[in-house]
């Protein structure tokens, strides 16, 4: 880790300075794009991979203190000699800012280039989020809780009002954190630093293609229906988890508790 806040990361011979969630997904954007077709032979070893990354994953969102060991652990041999991949994975373990968040999207990005090279798009894609609502994740992520200092998981199924501290509210949907910034036109943005535009009045998010904002399907511990953004002018904004693994935000934006059933 440099000095300055950034990773410094050689990918064939290129030095990339990375400073963030954006300049990761940035670099790791066109060693996705060049996954080639696994050779039959190699395809159970590939398949074998894209499992063990999920694992990994899910013990990460349970246990965030363990991401720098565990992706050091990911060196070109263990990874069937995917040189560069290994330099991410050990450059994002060097990390000291946002090493789970980092560690989740180098992951998440690494096992689309796995799915990839198997040939598994679209529906397959949907098939293996779906059969994910189920599994270890959604339990890693609710347990969490104890590892994002400053937050406190909101009861389900009751609208919470948030005052905005500064204009901003940290929100973390299951293990990634989000940021909801009000202004003339309020956004929530998320670990990708992508700014998804909120309307007035109920907003519905969630991974599920019909949601008010659909979340990316890389953040894997956010349910398909995950929560509902209530939005009102001159009012403070009201938060309802729908979720079985959990939303939890900054303790000093909680101004009241409505006890009211959330609305379907």
């Amino acid at each position: 880790m440099e000095t300055s806040g950034q990773i410094r990361l050689i990918l064939s011979g290129r030095e990339f300075r990375i400073a963030g969630l954006r300049d990761l997904d940035r670099v790791l954007g066109p060693m996705l794009a060049a996954a080639e077709p696994a050779a039959e032979p190699d395809r159970a070893w590939v398949l074998h991979l894209a499992r063990r990354v999920e694992e990994l994953m899910a013990q990460l969102v349970a246990n965030p203190h363990e991401v720098s060991g565990a992706l050091a652990r990911l060196d070109a041999d263990s990874l069937g000699g995917e040189v560069d991949w290994a330099n991410v994975f050990a450059a994002v373990a060097s990390a000291t800012d946002a090493p789970t968040e980092m560690g989740l999207l180098a992951l998440s990005r690494y096992r689309a280039y796995l799915l990839a090279r198997l040939g598994v798009t679209g529906n397959s894609v949907q098939e293996l989020d779906s059969l994910r609502e189920t599994s270890t994740v959604g339990a890693g992520a609710a347990s969490a809780v104890g590892a994002i200092p400053g937050c406190v998981r909101i009861p389900r199924g009751r609208a919470v009002a948030l005052a905005l501290v500064g204009m901003t509210c940290e929100v973390w949907l299951g293990g990634h954190r989000f940021v909801l910034r009000a202004a003339a036109r309020s956004v929530l943005e998320d670990p990708g630093g992508r700014a998804h535009a909120l309307r007035e009045g109920r907003n519905l998010i969630g991974r599920a293609r019909y949601n008010d904002v659909v979340v990316d399907a890389d953040w894997i511990s956010v349910s398909r229906r995950h929560l509902i953004l209530d939005l009102a002018g001159g009012r403070p904004v009201a938060v309802t988890d729908l979720s079985s693994r959990g939303t939890f935000v900054a303790r000093e934006a909680l101004s009241s508790l409505r006890r009211e059933p959330a609305a379907t």
